[in-house]
Parts: structure tokens; sequence; C-alpha cells
């Protein structure tokens, strides 16, 4: 874990690298809420004018090898979708990878709804933002990606999958019926790979979309189903007598998001279907590996309630049932 003296050192060294020498006027300054990063805030009073004066972040994933996701910020912010724009970002030699990006003001889009309004209002509102998304020129994302590795999602899932699956029976049976079945589903688009209520920020009539923590390219079946499994599973702690009722508030949400997106961009239900199924191997996968995950604590604690769920999933799409530790 960085404290706020290493996150200082990696800015000082970042733009010492430019030539510059900043001068902070606060910070940095750690910010709650980042599950899998590093968050940072700070002001500098000297340094380079684009990012001298206004409160920013310091984004600092756990990943230190794991560029894709500011390559893709940084890209689909330059093509115009609400995202915050990536001020500077790389990989250094000491620090690991960065991202310094302006401070979005607002609450996140569920906080901004309410419980039974976004019920309603955010399954439509997350299917906007992912059409937005999916109809960018994927050319200038994939062009920046080429230098990086594990950006082709459905690839990096189903290679997740068989380095767990190669000591799980069970798994490697799966591993093979998503092989044997992946579906044909059209060109790679920008996907955002996590896209759900926590991660979009309303700030009067302005949206931001953070956390482009699995970001890459892939269909748009993709993302399409990774949200709909966050909606259906909740992957959050919850009171073990209200999970039931939870998820089947979720599965209802779920399917309202599905239809809203297909009615602006027509999908096949069977080919999201193959991708939730992968997604939630994905998840069973890793969580068999929980002294190794490379999850953060939080995701895996959050996920971990929701195994059963993710479980049946798999043997409804596939026969195969994966029992725990099996």
């Amino acid at each position: 874990m960085i404290d706020a003296d290493g996150a200082r050192a990696l800015l000082t060294a970042v733009l010492a690298e430019s030539g510059m020498q900043p001068e902070f006027a606060s910070g940095p300054t750690r910010l709650e809420g980042g599950k899998s990063a590093e968050l940072f805030t700070f002001c500098l009073s000297a340094g380079p004018p684009d990012i001298t004066g206004p409160e920013l972040v310091l984004r600092i994933p756990a990943r230190r090898d794991w560029l894709v996701e500011c390559v893709v910020q940084a890209t689909v912010a330059e093509l115009g979708f609400s995202t915050p724009p990536a001020l500077r970002f790389g990989r250094h030699a000491d620090h690991g990878v960065f991202l310094v990006m302006p401070r979005i003001p607002g609450s996140a889009l569920f906080e901004s709804t309410g419980l039974r309004r976004s019920l309603r209002e955010v399954p439509a509102r997350l299917a906007e933002l992912l059409v937005d998304l999916h109809d960018l020129d994927p050319t200038p994302t994939r062009a920046a990606l080429q230098l990086e590795s594990g950006w082709q999602l459905v690839d990096q899932t189903l290679a997740d999958i068989e380095a767990v699956a190669r000591r799980s029976a069970p798994l490697t049976a799966v591993h093979d019926w998503l092989t044997a079945r992946r579906p044909d589903d059209g060109a790679d688009v920008a996907c955002h790979g996590d896209l759900h209520a926590f991660n979009v920020l309303i700030h009067d009539e302005m949206t931001a979309v953070l956390d482009w923590e699995l970001a890459g390219l892939a269909p748009r079946a993709f993302d399409v189903a990774r949200t709909r499994l966050l909606l259906h599973a909740v992957p959050m702690e919850l009171p073990r007598p209200v999970r039931p009722l939870i998820e089947r508030l979720g599965r209802r949400t779920a399917d309202r998001f599905e239809r809203s997106y297909s009615t602006r961009r027509p999908i096949a239900p069977s080919t999201v279907l193959w991708h939730e199924t992968l997604h939630a191997t994905r998840i069973v996968a890793l969580l068999e590996e929980s002294a190794t995950t490379p999850m953060a604590p939080a995701v895996a604690d959050g996920w971990r309630p929701t195994l059963p769920l993710l479980r049946r999933i798999i043997a409804r799409s596939t026969g195969i049932v994966v029992e725990p530790g099996g």
C-alpha cells in the first residue's frame, strides 16, 4: 500500500522527467472508496499549466504493470465519452502505473436516485452509457493499446479461467464448454468491463464514468453481460436473510437493463447469456484461488456471498455443477 509520501514521490518523479519541479498547494491526501486502486487528491501551486490550480486525483492501480485501463480511459475521453480526461498517465520504472485526472464532484448514480427510483432509472441510464461507449470508433483505442497485453477481454477472461481450471475438473469442463461455444458476435468495441451505478457520478446535468480497471476491447455483449450480472448478483455485504429478495429485485433490474440496451442496439439474448456465464465462471474460479486471487480484498469480499447464485447461473447454462472446492 502506498502512503501520501509515496504518492508525492511518484508525482515529483513523473513531473521531474518533463523538467518540472512541482509545488504542492495541498495533498496528496488519500481518498476513500478505491477498492482496487490507491486514490489521492492534490493541488499544485506550481507545475505544468494544465495540471496547476484545480483539484486533481492521482490513481495508482493495484496491478503495477496494468496500463490498459489508463489507455482506454484516455482514448475514449478524447473521443468525447463522459469520463474524466487523463491529464497524465503512464508506467514509471520505480512507482508503477499512474493516472492523473480532474477530481469530479457529485454523487454515485445509485445514491442520486434512491432505491425506488433506481429500479426504474438506473437500468436505462446504464444502458444509455454503454450504447454511447460502444458506438465510439474503436480504431483509436485499438491503436493506443497495441503495445500492451491482455486487452482482448474475452481471451483474457478465458485465460484467467483456464489458469485455475487445471486444478478443478468441473471448471475444466466449463472452460471447455465456453471455448467450444464461443459466439461469433461481431467486432470488438471499447468496453468498460465493470459498469454499475457506483461507478457513475452525477453532478447537476453532468455524468462521469469512473474506474476503468477492467477495461479493454471486446464484443458489446461482454460489457452488457457484465453489467447485467452486477445488477442481478449485487456483489456487496448484505444481511443473509435479505439477500434472496435483493437478488430477485436485482434480476428484474438486470432484465430491464438488457431490454433497454437491446431496444437501442439489438443484441442476441443467447450471446449475452454466454458472456454472463463467462463472467460468472471467472469470478468463481478466482475465488477458488482465495489465497492468491488478483481481486482486491474488498472486491472478493463483495462477490463471495454471491457464489451460490453464480454457480446456479453456470449450471443453468452449461449443465455442469461446480461445487465449492470442487
